[in-house]
């Protein structure tokens, strides 16, 4: 660990860096498919304005009429809340909410 001072853009202030070890994941176990789903019907209903509760798992995700530019924001706070990379498209190449949810989990069996 190196701790290496250095002027600060902030008067009387000296910032420090320090190395720390990198992480894998914040999740030490994948998460279930559960969650996902709950994760992503919130996203949704506020991309969409349609209440969470009116989201069944088997809806269509395009009859709420999501267009690529929420698909590549919600497919980047998957990417933030799970720490895996998820390319939007996997919003389109399935077509139901369970369906999204199942491939974001089995991302976490990919090597």
């Amino acid at each position: 660990m190196s701790k290496t001072p250095r002027r600060s853009f902030w008067p009387n202030c000296i910032a420090v860096s320090i190395d720390l070890p990198e992480f894998e994941s914040v999740f030490m176990t994948p998460p279930t498919v559960e969650q996902v789903t709950d994760f992503l019907r919130a996203h949704i209903s506020r991309r969409t304005k349609v209440p969470a509760d009116q989201i069944p798992g088997s809806t269509v995700l395009v009859d709420f009429g999501l267009e690529s530019i929420d698909a590549v924001l919600i497919s980047g706070h998957i990417e933030d809340e799970f720490q895996i990379e998820v390319e939007p498209s996997l919003m389109f190449e399935f077509q139901t909410l369970d369906e999204v949810a199942a491939a974001v989990v089995a991302l976490f069996d990919t090597p």
